[in-house]
């Protein structure tokens, strides 16, 4: 049977990671912020007056990967042995 929900504890379990961990994890998750934030300055540095082109070209290859995971995901007996998330 399953246990009363009530009687669960509700939050995260004390000292379960450590100082180290927790920093690390805090930086990991920090990074794909900061990348994002930083690639547009460093493109455009890079690139010049091309840096749009390069952005559009960019965008267009995102929709073109959106499209084709949008395409797999319709296809359910493609993805039986799979989980994303």
């Amino acid at each position: 049977m399953a246990a009363n929900p009530a009687k669960m504890p509700v939050g995260l379990r004390p000292s379960c990671l450590s100082f180290p961990e927790i920093l690390a994890q805090s930086i990991a998750l920090i990074a794909p912020t900061l990348t994002a934030a930083l690639n547009a300055p460093l493109v455009f540095a890079n690139a010049g007056n091309g840096a749009w082109f390069a952005f559009v070209m960019a965008t267009i290859g995102l929709i073109f990967v959106g499209l084709n995971i949008n395409v797999l995901l319709a296809i359910p007996h493609l993805l039986e042995h799979y989980t994303f998330m």
